[in-house]
């Protein structure tokens, strides 16, 4: 749920960035955050000229973890020089949060996508997420629901009088579907991360021993780091 001054944001952020507050957002009923669909977030990366980096941090049969930078060069306040912002984020998908089985890539990479151009353009503190973080997000599960031009701060309440509802997941998190799936996929793409940024074998020793255990013992992780170690050793071979 977002306060007046955050809807008066909102708007703003909205109106600057070319967005239909009629089509291009929607809000969830149950929690009153607002979800922005797959082709406002493509207006916001064309009209910003955002470029996007994608790297799989980590994937196999049933799931994916994608990593995402978002940059856009924008001018300094004052100045003619030109600054470079970044974002980076974090897309999974697994058969509890995705429902398109055998797409767990392309869902991945879409949620990533989204979650960084949200973030690097300022509606992700706002509450805004992107529409492919969960089934219940999508508009025709919230056709009931007023527009941005329309929405107060009071926050919308389900059918029956029960006026309790659990909030939407924010743009940075993983859907609540599958939380502690969600947590253990972070957990790995992490890992992976970290080690794949170690240039020596002692760092590849000590970023390992840093590695919980139970993450450590992932295929994924583990055949990361032997592959690091290949790497490393190679290297180290041709610079003797």
């Amino acid at each position: 749920m977002q306060t007046s001054e955050q809807l008066t944001d909102l708007r703003q952020l909205c109106q600057e960035n070319g967005l239909d507050m009629r089509t291009d957002l929607w809000q969830h009923k149950q929690s009153g955050n607002w979800i922005m669909s797959k082709v406002g977030a493509e207006k916001l990366q064309g009209r910003n000229n955002i470029d996007i980096d994608m790297d799989v941090s980590a994937a196999g049969i049933d799931f994916a973890i994608v990593k995402v930078t978002a940059t856009r060069t924008v001018k300094v306040e004052g100045k003619t020089t030109l600054k470079k912002l970044t974002a980076r984020t974090l897309g999974s998908a697994n058969p509890k949060n995705c429902t398109q089985i055998s797409y767990y890539a392309e869902m991945a990479e879409k949620r990533a996508t989204v979650r960084a151009v949200l973030k690097l353009m300022g509606f992700s503190k706002l509450g805004v997420s992107g529409e492919e973080e969960a089934d219940d997000f999508a508009r025709a599960r919230n056709q009931a629901s007023p527009t941005l031009e329309q929405a107060t701060e009071q926050r919308p309440t389900t059918g029956g009088g029960n006026s309790s509802a659990a909030p939407a997941p924010s743009a940075g998190a993983a859907p609540s579907s599958a939380p502690d799936d969600a947590d253990d996929f972070m957990a790995i793409a992490s890992a992976i991360d970290s080690i794949n940024e170690a240039n020596t074998l002692d760092e590849l020793q000590a970023t390992w021993k840093t590695i919980p255990k139970q993450v450590a013992e992932e295929l994924a992780v583990y055949s990361a780091k032997e592959e690091r170690k290949e790497h490393l050793k190679r290297n180290q071979t041709l610079a003797a």
